[in-house]
């Protein structure tokens, strides 16, 4: 009779006995593992990288975004912008009715039509390769979520705004000049004074230039920088006065708060004014009264030509963030196009779960082929074992052991295989998994398209998930048994006098 505590050490030194055909098996199914173990520590960093862009950043958690014609943040693949053109669709844009009814809501705190304000330099964020040209107009109620200090505008006070992170977290290395990610101290910013040059025509021109031979920024030579800054300055020459048109506001701001993305964000208010000073002054400098920089009278998305009191998209503050979706399903109701984070996210998310899905069905279906293969090669070195060991088996059989211990034996032996082959199966895919991610990562820093790009690519995309795993050592062990339980099954039905007799 064989006792319990002996079994592990006779299944070791059966296998210590055939190493050959043992490390065979184990590498055969640790194959298969390694596919499994590989594709799942990679594919939810993948997918996390993936819907984590400046679209659901930059849409507060208490905001719908509203837009008219189609939804900038929605892949539409029967979206046909030439088909748009060619009936020259003039959407229903939003007016000051539509914000009045959204204001009457219970839910909303606000709603309004955003602002943006540009051609705006300002000298203290010029260390950024893409420089800063507008200013985004929000709400007060927006403007006060997220300061840190007192944000509310005072006459003859600097103005509030608010800072994106990006701007300030992706700095000239001190060192080797390069554009790095860098800590910053939030202490340091809040509260500090910047100027703000509205209607700055070279705050286009930016000191940096892309490097595309050693896929870095790198300051531009000053001579180089100085004549970008004239060929502007002749541009606006031949189309208006340059003088009036280069006219510039010169204003001071004081930072109340700091919130993720790139953006630089005022209060709606002086928005409107500074965008209406700039107009103006548009005007005036082309002489004929019109603003130079109307839009045509059509693009891919329409006729976008609005009257007064008309909009392209509007921003809803919503009082609860439980409330959001109620509120952009009554936006979708009066015929506009409702965003909110959630929305945007699932639509990213659900573009990429389509891909993830049809490759996990490759990964399980190449897994499957691999350990389909290793089971009938673990089958037939159990079947070699159990030939070469017909005279330890009539021996165990002529010391009394019965035919459940031999089949337990093999067994054993054939779940220790199986045990084995997971456990470096697992090793090896998440070594390897490491390795396609740090290549993937640095790739992804030598293709990115700008800082924005920069600042969302992740350190790493490799995760380790413990439960598939431990699920994966169970179910190596059940195929394992399941493999060598024929083996086994022919191992205990060994007449042990003729064994004997043949050795």
């Amino acid at each position: 009779m064989i006792r319990g505590r002996d079994y592990l050490k006779m299944c070791l030194h059966k296998i210590g006995l055939r190493k050959k055909r043992a490390i065979f098996a184990i590498v055969s199914i640790s194959l298969g593992v390694i596919v499994v173990v590989t594709a799942n520590s990679l594919m939810a960093g993948i997918r996390k990288a993936a819907v984590s862009t400046l679209w659901t950043q930059d849409i507060d958690e208490n905001v719908v975004l509203m837009y008219t014609g189609h939804n900038p943040y929605e892949y539409d693949m029967e979206f046909d912008p030439y088909a748009v053109r060619a009936h020259k669709l003039r959407p229903r844009f939003l007016k000051d009715a539509d914000f009045a009814e959204i204001n009457s809501w219970k839910e909303v705190l606000t709603a309004a039509p955003p602002i943006d304000v540009e051609p705006v330099a300002i000298p203290e964020l010029a260390q950024h390769p893409d420089p800063v040209t507008t200013l985004n107009g929000i709400p007060d109620a927006l403007m006060e979520h997220y300061a840190e200090l007192d944000a509310s505008l005072v006459p003859g006070e600097p103005m509030p705004v608010l800072l994106g992170d990006h701007r300030l977290r992706f700095r000239p290395d001190p060192e080797t000049g390069e554009m790095t990610v860098q800590p910053f101290d939030r202490a340091e910013w809040l509260g500090r004074i910047l100027q703000l040059r509205v209607g700055d025509n070279l705050a286009y021109v930016s000191p940096f230039e892309y490097d595309y031979g050693e896929n870095r920024y790198r300051l531009m030579r000053d001579e180089d920088y100085e004549k970008q800054r004239e060929n502007v300055w002749r541009g606006a020459q031949r189309e208006s006065d340059p003088v009036i048109r280069n006219t510039i506001m010169t204003l001071d701001a004081r930072v109340v708060g700091i919130r993720s993305g790139d953006g630089v964000y005022i209060p709606l208010e002086v928005a409107k004014a500074l965008t209406q000073w700039i107009l103006s002054r548009n005007r005036l400098a082309a002489f004929a009264g019109e603003d130079p920089d109307a839009k045509g009278d059509y693009d891919s998305e329409g006729n976008r030509s609005m009257r007064e009191g008309e909009y392209a998209q509007g921003l809803t503050v919503v009082r609860e963030v439980r409330d959001v979706e109620a509120v952009a399903g009554r936006v979708d109701e009066m015929g506009f196009k409702a965003v909110t984070r959630q929305r945007a996210f699932e639509e990213q998310a659900e573009a990429v779960e389509n891909g993830m899905r049809i490759a996990r069905r490759v990964v399980a279906i190449f897994a499957l082929l691999i350990l389909g293969v290793a089971c009938a090669l673990l089958a037939s070195t159990i079947s070699k074992i159990v030939a070469d060991s017909r005279p330890d088996i009539g021996l165990f059989r002529a010391l009394g052991a019965t035919r459940t211990e031999i089949r337990r034996l093999f067994l054993g032996e054939s779940a220790l295989l199986g045990l084995f082959g997971t456990v470096l199966g697992v090793i090896l895919g998440w070594l390897l998994a490491w390795g396609i991610s740090v290549w993937v990562i640095a790739y992804a820093h030598r293709e990115a398209d700008g800082p924005s790009d920069e600042m969302l690519i992740p350190d790493t995309i490799f995760a380790v998930d413990i439960l598939p795993c431990i699920a994966l050592l169970l179910g190596a062990a059940l195929v394992a048994i399941i493999a060598g339980a024929y083996p086994a099954f022919r191992a205990s039905r060994i007449d042990p006098v003729l064994a004997l007799k043949r050795e």
